[in-house]
């Protein structure tokens, strides 16, 4: 009797408990019947903030309507690049000999070397601080690996294996000069000179 009065007593206890809990779950705010605001009110005693034009941006209306622009323009290149024209060469007599004039190119060097060895020509040795090219015409040289070539080769020895010139580079003003002069470095009749200057002309106004 005794032990069933004790759990009659704890029963009542966590009975009471739940319903307490349950009540306190249940008591809940209603916002059922509440109505939108439209327009915030201020509560009393606080003041609206001040309005900071600081960080405001104003962006025109003709910056924000124009339409982008993309070029469509090709970047320019270097001319100093670019092969002469054939109006910025031609051959001239110079000093009582025959020569290539080159107007307005700031690398007549290279182009001078680039346009030898394309015209056929083979450079043995160079040096710019002297303006000189010593060089040898392949052009008409026989190709030892066919027969012809072979035979022209073993029959005329040296004489078939080019004839060597020295090059002679050297700038006036604005303007380049090219010779082309003997091995031992002695002026060229213009009979020799006026081809191997043409051939020259043709390569270095190639593009």
């Amino acid at each position: 009797m005794k032990y069933l009065s004790l759990c009659l007593t704890a029963g009542l206890l966590t009975g009471c408990s739940s319903v307490t809990k349950f009540a306190d779950v249940t008591n809940l705010v209603d916002y059922s019947n509440y109505k939108p605001v439209k327009v915030l009110e201020m509560p009393e005693g606080l003041e609206a903030p001040e309005y900071n034009k600081t960080y405001l941006v104003d962006v025109s209306e003709k910056i924000t309507q124009k339409d982008s622009v993309v070029s469509s323009a090709v970047p320019l290149v270097d001319s100093s690049l670019a092969s002469p024209s054939l109006s910025q060469v031609r051959i001239v007599t110079r000093a009582g000999e025959l020569a290539l004039q080159v107007d307005g190119d700031k690398r007549v060097w290279k182009h001078s070397v680039d346009a030898l060895k394309a015209m056929g020509m083979t450079v043995n040795k160079r040096d710019q601080k002297l303006g000189t090219i010593d060089v040898r015409d392949r052009s008409l040289v026989s190709d030892s690996r066919s027969p012809i070539g072979a035979f022209l080769n073993r029959t005329m020895g040296k004489v078939n294996q080019g004839k060597r010139y020295k090059v002679v580079v050297t700038t006036e003003g604005k303007s380049g000069f090219i010779v082309i002069r003997s091995d031992a470095g002695k002026t060229l009749s213009a009979a020799d000179a006026k081809p191997l200057l043409a051939r020259l002309r043709k390569e270095y106004t190639a593009p």
